[in-house]
């Protein structure tokens, strides 16, 4: 039986030219985090609590070791982060390579492990500002 490889995914990079995307160089991991909450309402005239469904939530993660220079993956990202701009991110399957799931994003946080004599890893986590345009990553 086939396995998916998580090799296959790789996370790209609005550039400042909109409709351009670059990888970021360096990737470990990413994850993809899709959930949906729900919500509850009472009718109080009947003491009925109901379930519905809300919306959807998402959240983007990628965990990587800068391989400098990537003026267009690592330090387009240290910008975004800090203007707080959002800006379309994607994940790509490589062996096709199709976008399996795009939506504007920002840099919710950007954290650097510095390990003693060892290289630096980045892990970044995206949060949406709009619904995914795409999400067909299975």
């Amino acid at each position: 039986m086939a396995k998916l490889s998580s090799n296959e995914y790789r996370v790209r990079v609005d550039s400042a030219t909109p409709g351009t995307f670059a990888e970021v160089a360096g990737q470990i991991s990413v994850t993809l985090d899709r959930g949906e909450t729900s919500f509850s309402t009472i009718d109080k005239s009947a003491v009925v609590e109901t379930t519905g469904r809300a919306m959807r939530n998402y959240s983007l993660s990628l965990e990587y070791r800068p391989d400098l220079p990537d003026a267009a993956g690592h330090t387009r990202l240290e910008t975004i982060f800090a203007s707080g701009a959002a800006t379309v991110i994607q994940v790509v399957k490589t062996g096709t390579p199709t976008v399996v799931f795009a939506c504007s994003m920002r840099v919710a946080s950007m954290n650097t492990g510095s390990p003693l004599n060892d290289v630096n890893t980045i892990n970044v986590a995206f949060t949406p500002v709009a619904a995914p345009s795409t999400d067909v990553l299975v």
